[in-house]
């Protein structure tokens, strides 16, 4: 799965969390605008995905099929 992330000027951290809060990926001082989620270490099911700058916080969320 790919991630866009667009108007983002500053490098950024994905963090992504199951349906409970627990995190299960985190990657750290990403500066691409696209990020490749690796799908095949996931139970099928809802995620959340927040993407964090040193200016705002925001969560999505990825369902996995």
């Amino acid at each position: 799965t790919i991630v866009s992330i667009p108007n983002i000027k500053s490098n950024y951290t994905l963090t992504l969390y199951d349906v409970t809060g627990q995190k299960v990926l985190e990657k750290e001082d990403l500066s691409e605008r696209t990020y490749e989620l690796e799908r095949g270490l996931l139970s099928k099911g809802i995620y959340f995905l927040e993407i964090k700058t040193e200016e705002s916080k925001q969560f999505k969320r990825v369902v996995i099929n």
